[in-house]
């Protein structure tokens, strides 16, 4: 039996099997050049292209020649030919599967260019002439994204990366930084370098969507951290007023209760009561006096002399040169320094005298405190005074040391509160 001799469907059925046969081998053919396999298999599938188109014109030919009632030219046998079919439509899966397989176990341009694609980071290698010479998919999108259209000029689009004139930058510069329209933030940069002498260019795009997020959020805690701060300042500072206050109202009630003594003693007297002590009621009127002769500010307005105050009241006494500030911060610091010193000097120097230098260089106060007190035997330990008195000075922006040599010193430097604000 020929293939002439067939059925017209059979006759269909075996042509449409040799043209998908034809369809295969170019398939492999051009499958295998991408990959760059060796050439004798390249031109073994070509072969089988070939050798198939042919095999498809004869059977149109006898075809057309049945139709026609001519002679058939070609005879084909029908087993012959269908034995061909069954090996090479085997061969050519076989073809297939070690195409594929060859690509995935070996390195090509199509597999660099696949693994350069399916890269996170978003890549563009450019000439000098800004001409992109290989770009991944990533840095396509974000070019879409950011300019629109299609990335011929490279170089160009560095540019408008760095001096903001994308949409979405948050940040120009040598390192820019773009929000994209779908929310992820890139970090862009560029690097230079050489390739068979010739200059290479490759912008990079970071994805720091989550970094950024973190950064933001940091921030935002900082600022509720700073707040927090503020209002713990001055709730301390009305604690501290508060204080004085009611140490001021109970002096007065003192002496107005002594007052009102003076006054009852005084009318007994008046009235010719002879058990009255003439000597006890003038002493009294003069310690009165001397209360009402006392001038400047109260107290409890000056916290400088709150604080000399008690120094005095244990046995320190405290000399100060140079102008003390008045900006409040920094009042409330030198005063927290002049106690933490008090308390030192009493303490661990066994001393009775603090020395304070007032200055100012460069717009920053410098403040020197030193004590006629003992020399320390060991490195000085921070406990909790020392160690509050260097967080407050650090918080305004300051700095805190301490010299042992050739006597105990503690240097404390705090800005200007105008310059700190800025």
């Amino acid at each position: 039996m020929t293939y002439a001799s067939l059925q017209p469907l059979l006759r269909s059925l075996m042509m449409f099997w040799v043209m998908s046969l034809t369809l295969l081998y170019a398939f492999n053919t051009i499958r295998s050049i991408q990959v760059k396999r060796d050439k004798h298999y390249i031109i073994l599938t070509s072969l089988g292209v070939v050798m198939f188109y042919f095999i498809y014109q004869v059977m149109i030919d006898i075809g057309d020649s049945i139709k026609d009632g001519t002679k058939v030219k070609y005879y084909i046998p029908t087993a012959s030919l269908v034995l061909m079919l069954v090996m090479f439509t085997g061969f050519a899966i076989y073809q297939l599967i070690s195409t594929n397989y060859w690509k995935k176990n070996n390195i090509s341009r199509l597999s660099i260019k696949e693994s350069f694609d399916s890269l996170p980071t978003a890549l563009c290698f450019f000439l000098q002439s800004g001409l992109p010479r290989m770009t991944n998919k990533e840095m396509e999108k974000i070019y879409r994204a950011l300019a629109g259209g299609e990335l011929m000029d490279a170089g160009k689009f560095w540019l408008s990366l760095k001096y903001g004139d994308c949409k979405g930058c948050i940040i120009e510069g040598d390192d820019p930084i773009y929000r994209l329209p779908d929310g992820r933030i890139f970090c862009f940069s560029l690097k230079e370098m050489r390739v068979e002498k010739n200059k290479i260019y490759e912008l990079i795009g970071n994805d720091i969507t989550e970094e950024y997020g973190l950064k933001e959020e940091l921030e935002e805690k900082r600022g509720k951290a700073r707040e927090i701060n503020s209002r713990l300042r001055e709730l301390n500072k009305s604690i501290t007023r508060i204080t004085a206050e009611k140490e001021v109202l109970a002096a007065k009630v003192r002496i107005h209760n002594e007052l009102g003594d003076l006054l009852l003693y005084s009318k007994s007297y008046l009235a010719g009561n002879s058990g009255i002590d003439k000597e006890k009621l003038l002493s009294m009127w003069k310690n009165n006096n001397r209360l009402f002769e006392e001038s400047g500010p109260e107290v409890w307005q000056n916290t400088y002399s709150s604080a000399i105050e008690a120094a005095r009241k244990l046995g320190v006494r405290v000399v100060t040169r140079g102008a003390m500030p008045e900006e409040p911060l920094i009042k409330e610091i030198n005063e927290t320094a002049i106690k933490v010193q008090v308390n030192n000097t009493l303490r661990h120097a066994h001393g009775h005298t603090v020395y304070a230098d007032y200055g100012v260089e460069e717009g920053k106060y410098v403040i020197v405190f030193e004590n006629d007190g003992d020399l320390p035997k060991e490195k000085i330990k921070e406990g909790g005074g020392l160690g509050n008195l260097r967080r407050m000075v650090e918080q305004a922006g300051g700095q805190l040391s301490l010299s042992h040599e050739p006597r105990f010193s503690m240097k404390v430097v705090v800005p200007k509160e105008s310059e700190h604000n800025e």
